[in-house]
């Protein structure tokens, strides 16, 4: 929320409602940069029973320059850690939450967004992932899924263990479009490497 998706005042909000209520708190900020726009909150729970906040930090004049950071609870996302840098790559972004693959790993879907436009995502833009091992601290990167127009946003699931599918939004622009479907592809090896982008059937 706030004056606007590039106000520089925009933060993440959340509203808690009560086991056995039926209203929202007021919301509350809780992230906050004073010199920077944030976007794309995720929150997760994770086994270990500690609440993630993902969101995106922008650095420059377009999401392009964006960074991925988090916090952490351990109260039930009563209270919030302080922020810290999942990832300082530019451009890097997220939008999904993650899932637990079968070897324990936690998968977080990222993308890099290029082209610094704020209506057209460009054509090298990259959906990636990032990789935590529970009991390690550092997320490790994984492999890209590379298409013809570029791709954010990736959704995925793993059907069988190290067996992932991901379905990402397609680049470009945001005018309405025939010939723009959702992007598939496909890793073997829980998501260090995965298959060409290619259009599902379903539309954009």
């Amino acid at each position: 929320g706030g004056a606007g998706e590039y106000a520089v005042d925009t933060g993440v909000f959340a509203s808690r409602m009560a086991r056995g209520s039926k209203h929202w708190s007021p919301p509350k900020r809780i992230a906050h940069d004073p010199f920077r726009s944030l976007g794309n909150a995720v929150i997760w729970s994770a086994p270990d029973k500690a609440t993630w906040l993902f969101y995106v930090v922008r650095y420059g004049e377009t999401w392009s320059t964006s960074r991925i950071q988090a916090k952490i609870s351990r109260d039930n996302a009563k209270t919030w850690s302080d922020s810290f840098m999942i990832s300082d790559r530019e451009g890097d972004m997220v939008r999904g939450r993650p899932i637990v693959l079968s070897n324990g790993s936690y998968l977080l879907p990222i993308y890099n967004e290029r082209g610094f436009d704020k209506e057209v995502v460009g054509a090298d833009s990259v959906s990636t992932f990032l990789m935590l091992k529970p009991k390690s601290s550092t997320w490790v990167r994984g492999g890209e899924i590379h298409s013809a127009n570029g791709n954010i946003q990736p959704a995925v699931v793993e059907i069988a263990p190290g067996h992932l599918i991901a379905y990402c939004r397609r680049g470009g622009g945001y005018d309405a479009t025939t010939s723009g479907f959702i992007v598939r592809s496909e890793s073997k090896d829980g998501g260090i490497s995965w298959k060409a982008g290619e259009n599902s059937t379903f539309p954009n």
